[in-house]
Formats: structure tokens, C-alpha cells, sequence
């Protein structure tokens, strides 16, 4: 009976832990920028035209476009803060990451390059900040 008891708990803990390994959260430092702009790639670095990409406020959503040919967004928000970027694109993982929004400008010097992950693997992808401005002047 003690086996028994001790092989049920034993699977128990083990079910539990692989359940709360697929929910962990990936941990990463938000990055400051001045315009929330940049591109979508895949894995390999290629462009992913017509990704939903929103800017979400305090869980609310402002703003949301399609990236254009050369997987590019360009969002005009003015106000500085703690901002959300959401990414959706048929074949790859949802991504959603936060960033800090400090001293707003016009131009995009410094664009967001935001790898997805295809959907089967987990905490894949990411986000950082770059010293390339987007191909696409936008007003």
C-alpha cells in the first residue's frame, strides 16, 4: 500500500512540475526607446510582411497595424511610460513584451527587431533594440 501511495504522489509532483515548466514566464529586461517602431523577422533574420502588431497601455490597446512588405510598424505615441507590443503571425508563437517609452521623438533611429518563434517552442524569439533606423521613412 505504501508503494502505491508513494507512486501516486511521485507522478503527482511530477505532472505538477512539468505543467508549471510550460507556463513559466521568459524573463528579459524591457527596452527603452524613443519610438515604438521596428520590424518582425523569423528565426533566419527574413522579414514577416502583414504580422498584427498593437501597443498595448495598462492592458488596454491604442493602437494596431500589419507590418508592410518588409515586416516593418511604425506607431506615433507620444506619451512616455511602461508600454506592451503584441505580435501575431499564423505559424508562430504569440509574442507580447514590454517596454519603456522615454523622451517620445519623431524619427525612428533606433528600431525594435522582434524575432518570432515558431509555435513549438517556448521562450523563443525576442526583442532588442537596434542602431538601425526602418527602411521605410514614415511620416
Amino acid at each position: 500500500m505504501k508503494r502505491i501511495v508513494y507512486a501516486c504522489v511521485t507522478l503527482t509532483a511530477l505532472i505538477l512540475s512539468v505543467e508549471h515548466a510550460h507556463s513559466d514566464v521568459c524573463a528579459y529586461k524591457p527596452p527603452k526607446v524613443r519610438r515604438v517602431c521596428g520590424m518582425i523577422v523569423d528565426s533566419s533574420g527574413r522579414p514577416i510582411p502583414s504580422a498584427v502588431v498593437t501597443v498595448l497601455k495598462d492592458a488596454t490597446a491604442l493602437k494596431n497595424q500589419k507590418t508592410d512588405e518588409n515586416g516593418e510598424f511604425d506607431f506615433d505615441v507620444k506619451q512616455p511610460g511602461k508600454y506592451e507590443l503584441d505580435a501575431a503571425v499564423p505559424g508562430f508563437q504569440h509574442a507580447r513584451y514590454q517596454l519603456i517609452l522615454a523622451k517620445p521623438t519623431g524619427s525612428c533611429k533606433h528600431a525594435l527587431r522582434i524575432e518570432m518563434a515558431v509555435v513549438s517552442i517556448h521562450c523563443g524569439g525576442g526583442i532588442r533594440e537596434t542602431r538601425n533606423p526602418l527602411r521605410q521613412k514614415r511620416d
